[in-house]
């Protein structure tokens, strides 16, 4: 052998300090090369060729040539440690000028580089190569995933490229008989078909970061994953029919997961704080969620619940701060308690018509929540079950619900909650903390009587901005709302009892049957338009129309001098010409969706001397997605206004609306004239 390619065969270095030395002088260093003006010649030649390389994802062997002015018996070679599992220097002995590479098969989804050092250690040359390699085809994100394994085998790939530790006889249903790690992948060998998983048999094998398991696989039992912190990606075959307690709990590296199709339960924490998981399929025969199965699954944003499901557990989704909607089938009879808590993210949930109650805190602090569906079967609602719900608009809680429990709404942000007519209890502190409007449609009784079993008022301390007693109600008993702040009171039309000290307390504003003019006017459900010139002159400070009306007549709140802000429901299509003329102390207007004509001088305004009425601070907000045909003074002056805000995604279609490029005589049905002053804006 000659001398060159003994040293090559024994230096090679996995991240070592880049320091090479002479077999001649193993003692000493050799000296850096003198550098003082740059020029040394020495740095400037190549040791071998070529400088870069680039290998396809299947691997095989790259060739570098030693060049003829290098003292080939001083060179040595050094690999990058994190290249050590996939690059080896190959056998040389028989060659004297070539220095060959092994590089293994690339079996994941992203290209690799790496660089190898050669040294001339007597001459202090140094030069650094470059090698790339492509990426695998594999688009599953597992790479062991399309991998044949066999039923006594279970493939698996390490973090460092070493075998992991495992007795050899963890309690499979067969004795460990080999545990080899070779081309980037370890295989466990057993003498039987694994058929199950035992307890903890992996558990806190933090370098596993793949895993494929045989596809006998019926079980994996408890904890059998457990604290895998480093696992990506594990491929459950279709035998697969439940995962145990804690199966996969804290493996927090796992970011998409398809169940076997065969699965029918998932025990209590068996995902838990599997925080990277982004993706999951349940399958339809899957019957049961245990008790904090995904509990602090932060990164979870979607699932789909599959039709079978018949229960799920307490806090079994509790912490999955990205997801954003679920539906819960009709199948599913049983929900346990703060099963969505704390479900930051959560904008909407639909509870099936198999659920027969809602227990306490299910959705505790769901700060985004907008939208609540609660299905027919529901009969009681438990303590605090939407409480800090801040974001919640609106509830109805259908007629089937008999009784609702402590503080349900406590610290949330709801705008809007229907109580249907079957309600037969109520607790004492049942609306305490809201805040907002309620309408209630059942018959309510005297607060003294054994129903209600409170010696006052059921709703005692309760703030209320806006209370309405509902059409369906036609009596309110004694003492009913007894020391209930409500700054807004609204009585239904078929209201034919009121008892003594029914409303004694705190009110700012009282409706009744919505006929009455007031300071705040609310229509009732079924009503389709605002009749021409109603409340012209009315003493109208907050006006709020509807949904459900269909138009604003002509002159409907003509000079309603005291009105500061209108909001106009998603369901009006017509404004009428001078709707809302002379109301010169508006300060906010809110458009609906649906709107999609807006008469002449609609909201222009004039102060006492005839002048138009500065309202620079203003701003109207149009939520069209279609541009509403306008006129050219529908909003008055656009010197007098702030501004005009519409949806960002349809503000194209309003720019792109003008029928006239002349600004002072726009045509009528643009928005041209007011182009100055439109601002896309992001509605909620």
């Amino acid at each position: 052998m000659s001398l060159v390619m003994a040293l090559l065969m024994a230096l090679p270095n996995c991240g070592g300090d880049n320091e090479i030395t002479n077999p001649d002088t193993p003692n000493e260093t050799p000296s850096k090369p003198d550098d003082d003006d740059g020029k040394n010649p020495s740095e400037s030649v190549f040791i071998v060729t070529p400088e870069t390389a680039m290998m396809n994802a299947d691997g095989g062997s790259i060739e570098f040539t030693l060049l003829h002015d290098v003292d080939k018996s001083n060179v040595g070679v050094e690999i990058d440690a994190s290249a050590c599992d996939w690059i080896q220097l190959a056998d040389t002995r028989s060659i004297t000028t070539v220095v060959v590479f092994k590089v293994l098969e690339n079996i994941f989804s992203e290209s690799r580089t790496a660089n190898i050092t050669f040294v001339d250690g007597l001459n202090n040359k140094k030069q650094v190569v470059k090698i790339t390699q492509e990426a695998a085809e594999n688009t599953g994100g597992n790479p062991l995933e399309g991998r044949n394994c066999a039923n006594n085998e279970i493939l698996y790939i390490t973090q460092y490229g070493y075998p992991i530790d495992l007795t050899a006889n963890p309690g499979f249903n067969g004795y460990l008989i080999s545990n080899t790690y070779a081309n980037g992948i370890g295989k466990l060998t057993f003498n039987a078909d694994v058929t199950i998983i035992p307890d903890e048999a992996f558990k806190n094998q933090k370098s596993i970061k793949y895993i494929l398991l045989p596809s006998k696989l019926n079980s994996v039992s408890q904890s059998a994953f457990e604290g895998c912190s480093g696992l990506i990606g594990i491929v459950l075959p279709k035998s697969v029919a439940s995962i145990k307690n804690s199966a996969f709990k804290d493996c927090n590296s796992i970011a998409s997961l398809a169940m076997p199709d065969g699965l029918q339960s998932i025990g209590a924490y068996a995902f838990c704080s599997c925080s990277s998981l982004a993706s999951l399929t349940l399958p339809d025969s899957l019957q049961s969620i245990g008790a904090y199965a995904f509990s602090g699954c932060s990164s979870l944003a979607s699932l789909a619940m599959p039709d079978g499901l018949q229960s799920i557990g307490a806090y079994a989704f509790s912490g999955c701060s990205s997801l954003v909607s679920l539906t819960i089938p009709d199948s599913v009879t049983s929900l346990g308690s703060s099963a969505f808590s704390d479900c930051m993210n959560l904008t909407s949930l639909a509870l099936g018509n198999g659920i027969t109650s809602i227990s306490s805190e299910t959705l505790d602090q769901c700060a985004s929540l907008t939208s609540l569906s609660i299905g027919s079967g529901v009969k009681w609602i438990g303590d605090t079950a939407f409480s800090d719900c801040v974001k919640l608009d609106n509830v109805t809680i259908p007629d089937n619900v008999s009784s609702l429990g402590s503080k349900i709404f406590y610290g949330s942000g709801l705008t809007k909650v229907v109580i249907g007519k079957g309600i037969t209890d109520i607790e004492t502190d049942t609306f305490e903390g809201y805040t907002k409007e309620i309408t209630m449609n059942f018959n309510i009784p005297d607060a003294e009587t054994d129903v209600w079993d409170n010696t006052i008022g059921f709703c005692q301390g309760a703030r209320f901005d806006t209370l309405i007693i509902g059409d369906d109600v036609t009596k309110i008993g004694e003492s009913a709302f007894y020391k209930c702040d409500i700054n807004h009171i609204s009585i239904g039309k078929n209201v034919r009892s009121i008892g003594q000290y029914a409303f004694k307390g705190y009110i700012s504003k009282l409706t009744i049957n919505c006929s009455v003019p007031a300071s705040r006017v609310i229509y009732q459900k079924g009503t389709t338009e605002i009749r021409e010139g109603i409340f012209e002159g009315y003493r109208i400070r907050d006006l709020v129309v509807g949904d459900d009306a269909f138009r604003i007549g002509d002159r409907a709140f003509y000079n309603c001098q005291n009105m500061i802000s209108v909001k106009i429901g998603n369901g009006v299509r017509f404004i009428d010409q001078f709707a809302f003329y002379d109301c010169a102390r508006l300060d906010e207007v809110i458009i609906g969706e649906k709107v999609a004509e807006i008469g002449e001088l609609v909201f222009y305004a004039e102060d006492q001397y005839g002048d138009e009425v500065d309202r620079r601070n203003m701003a109207f907000y149009c939520k069209a997605m279609t541009s509403p045909r306008i006129w050219q003074n529908s909003f008055g002056s656009k010197y007098n206004i702030g501004g005009i805000c519409v949806p960002r995604q349809a503000y194209d279609g309003y720019m792109k609306n003008w029928s006239s490029t002349d600004e002072d005589n726009a045509a009528e049905g643009n928005w041209y004239f007011y182009k100055s002053i439109i601002t896309p804006y992001d509605f909620e």
